[in-house]
């Protein structure tokens, strides 16, 4: 089963964008968007790890090796 935001992923990558560029603040761009500044917030870390490419719609959720859960939670 598929994730699908309420908003576009377009709409998603021109936020943070504008962000980015001081032309709007977290506040405002959650405001204009109908969803909480954590939801901008979440977006904005995900743009600088992933690129704008992170921001579109996954097919479904990700899927690690039992080796790299380990790791993660052994560190």
């Amino acid at each position: 089963m598929s994730r699908k935001s309420k908003i576009n992923p377009i709409e998603k990558v021109k936020t943070v964008e504008q962000y980015l560029d001081g032309e709007i603040g977290m506040f405002q761009a959650g405001k204009e968007l109908g969803v909480s500044y954590q939801s901008v917030q979440k977006w904005i870390a995900i743009y600088k790890s992933k690129g704008p490419v992170g921001l579109l719609d996954q097919p479904q959720n990700s899927h690690y090796s039992k080796e790299l859960k380990l790791s993660a939670v052994n560190n």
